[in-house]
């Protein structure tokens, strides 16, 4: 099945908050992931709060904006999703 994640998704990928075991659930499911190309910026955004709040470190971070390229089949321009939207 092709599933479209949203930065909210893949931020729980990453951080325990609520939503992390069904986000996390999406990834051994075998889905084909994909992701506007939009997300990748929110995702980025959204973790560099968590760090300045101190809810997690740099290098988690770091790692979940790496890891978003491996798990994710293909980040698709947004521009695709507006007439959806």
């Amino acid at each position: 099945m092709r599933l479209i994640v949203d930065a909210s998704v893949v931020i729980k990928w990453a951080v325990a908050e609520e939503g992390h075991a069904e986000a996390r659930a999406l990834l051994d499911a075998g889905h084909l992931l994909l992701m506007p190309d939009l997300a990748l910026i929110e995702v980025g955004n959204a973790l560099w709060k968590k760090v300045a709040r101190g809810e997690i470190g740099v290098q988690p971070a770091a790692g979940a904006v790496s890891a978003v390229r491996r798990v994710v089949s293909a980040i698709l321009p947004s521009q695709d999703f507006v007439s959806r939207a």
